[in-house]
Formats: C-alpha cells, sequence, structure tokens
C-alpha cells in the first residue's frame, strides 16, 4: 500500500542557479557526514522552484489501524544547464549516471541553514530530524533538492518569500 497524496496549493517559478549551496544545524556539529551539505552546484545556471501544500492520507498498517492523514508543504528546486533536464528533474526523472552524491539533510537543534549566492536564511523546523534530501548531479546536471515542512510551522506566502530571496527569479525571455 503506498499514501495517497492530494496536492491542495502549487506555484512554480523559474529561478537562477546558484553557484554556493550551505544546507546546515549550525548549533550541531555534523561536519564529515552526509547530514549536511557545503559545496557548489557548477555548471547548472537555470533553476525551477516548486511550492507545493499537500494532503497526505496514510493507509492503515501494523502501527496505524485506522491509518492517519496531514497536510505538509513540500518545495523543492531543480537546477541543470538547460530547460530539458530541468523538466525531466520536475517529473522526477534523471540519469542515474549523472548522480554525483546523495545527502539526507538533518538537523539536530530543530532549525537548519540554507545559504545561496542570493542569501541566507534560518528555518526553525519544530522538531529534530530530516528536513531535506539532496541529489547533487555531476557537472552541468546540477541538482534535485527537496524539502519537507510542516505545515502548522509556516505559511504558504511564507516559504515563497523565503524561498524566492534564496533563488532569483529569472527574468522573462522576449522572442
Amino acid at each position: 500500500m503506498s499514501d495517497k497524496i492530494t496536492v491542495l496549493k502549487e506555484v512554480t517559478y523559474p529561478v537562477q542557479g546558484t553557484t554556493k549551496l550551505r544546507l546546515y544545524d549550525e548549533d550541531f556539529d555534523q561536519s564529515g557526514t552526509d547530514l549536511e551539505f557545503f559545496g557548489n552546484i557548477s555548471a547548472a545556471p537555470l533553476g525551477l522552484l516548486r511550492i507545493r501544500k499537500v494532503h497526505v492520507v496514510c493507509e492503515p498498517d501494523e502501527y496505524f489501524k485506522n491509518g492517519f492523514e496531514y497536510d505538509e508543504y513540500k518545495v523543492d528546486v531543480f537546477q541543470a544547464k538547460n530547460e530539458a533536464i530541468l523538466e525531466a528533474y520536475e517529473h522526477g526523472q534523471y540519469y542515474p549516471k549523472a548522480v554525483k552524491k546523495r545527502y539526507g539533510l538533518n538537523c539536530e537543534t530543530a532549525s537548519f541553514v540554507c545559504e545561496t549566492k542570493f542569501g541566507s536564511d534560518k528555518f526553525s523546523t519544530g522538531a529534530d530530524g530530516y528536513y531535506a534530501n539532496l541529489t547533487q548531479m555531476k557537472q552541468y546536471y546540477g541538482m534535485i533538492l527537496h524539502f519537507s515542512f510542516a505545515d502548522d510551522m509556516f505559511t504558504f506566502e511564507e516559504l515563497e518569500g523565503r524561498f524566492l530571496c534564496l533563488w532569483a527569479k529569472r527574468k522573462a525571455v522576449v522572442a
């Protein structure tokens, strides 16, 4: 059985790719682990930011006899060298041989910092644990970054504003 996910609200923005990316818990040293990321995303100037509020219904299992349901925010950032690769990432597709490394990003003090070349922000998660997954791709293939946030910690508009400060909108191209 699998969870049923319904998208309640969604926006997608073309954004500029960042070259600098830092994701870490500033109050708990996790150096040398795959629980934080300090690095560069090279040769991937195009980005796509997608913010969704979703409703999740979990089927009954041996632990939750009646199942359960909840709302959460999903924030995805995709970066690549061209629009075709961005579109593939947006639909959950990529070449496995293009993957450089995967990170399960974790905080131990119920907050984490996200820094890009455009800005920095500290997010309070409400609890310790994993808050994001990063798939760092090889050069030119960029990254796939997925965040999850409890719906009682933020509003949709707040997350939208904060992430647009971290990944700047791309200007429209006139043909």
